[in-house]
């Protein structure tokens, strides 16, 4: 487990050797001095040694931690975009699911790849202090059990027999745990100071869909369903990204309508 402070590691033997031979390279020109002059003047270079050696652990620790805190944000700021994306998705799936009839199923596949990996679910490369432990185990739980209602959904979508409101309820489920999950991993965020906020992940998902292999790419590949009119989701309590400090709801649209052309639906055989 990881501090808050830095630390110091106890001198390889590479240092220790080092530094013995400053000392007989010290003692070689010295021969004319002797007593206590000699003395001083080697435990001058000692000092001296260790003094460069502090700074440079000091200065590795420092860059260490800073590549790792970038890391982290990296991965926070990854994970809430994946929900966002599975977000976009099941709002896709829900306009399209309420203009099938009765006994349609999903395409099968499309709901399981809303879960998170094995190994982003272990955190392996968040650190964590005392205080941020229990958030942090906290989180790990929800996302395990985010997958589990991902899972679950799958099963119900591909059920010619599933009724559609069950269906809603599990594409509400999903939705209101990727907003705990969000809301989960920013107080995180907040209590091992990595200076993230909401503006950071509004920035960060702006970011990724106006590069050139997205957004910019299914306009020009004329995939968007342009004609589909997105409800407005505030009136179903959904408007997470819609409202301040956000502000995604061109975003969230556009990502809806390219994702209704993925969403694929095949009627129950009469």
């Amino acid at each position: 487990m990881t501090t808050d402070s830095l630390f110091f590691e106890s001198p390889s033997k590479e240092f220790a050797d080092s530094l013995f031979q400053a000392m007989q390279v010290v003692g070689n020109n010295t021969d004319e001095f002797s007593g206590p002059s000699l003395l001083i003047t080697v435990i001058s270079a000692i000092a001296s040694i260790i003094t460069i050696f502090g700074i440079g652990t000091i200065l590795y620790e420092w860059f260490k931690r800073k590549i790792n805190k970038d890391c982290q944000r990296r991965i926070i700021m990854d994970m809430i975009r994946h929900m966002f994306t599975n977000n976009s998705m099941s709002e896709a799936i829900r306009l399209k699911m309420s203009k099938e009839p009765e006994g349609s199923t999903l395409r099968e596949g499309i709901l399981e790849r809303f879960c998170f990996l094995d190994s982003d679910i272990e955190l392996s490369d968040m650190n964590f202090t005392a205080k941020s432990y229990e958030t942090l185990h906290s989180i790990k739980l929800r996302l395990k059990n985010y997958n589990s209602v991902a899972r679950m959904a799958e099963k119900h979508f591909t059920d010619p027999d599933c009724p559609k409101e069950i269906r809603i309820e599990d594409l509400d489920d999903i939705w209101e745990r990727s907003v705990r999950l969000t809301k989960a991993f920013l107080e995180y965020a907040s209590l091992i100071r990595l200076g993230l906020d909401e503006q950071d992940i509004q920035q960060y998902i702006l970011q990724y869909h106006q590069e050139q292999d997205r957004i910019p790419a299914w306009e020009n590949a004329h995939i968007l369903d342009s004609g589909l009119t997105v409800p407005d989701r505030a009136r179903s309590r959904r408007a997470f990204y819609d409202d301040a400090p956000y502000g995604l709801t061109q975003t969230l649209d556009t990502c809806i309508r390219y994702r209704s052309n993925i969403v694929k639906f095949r009627r129950k055989e009469s």
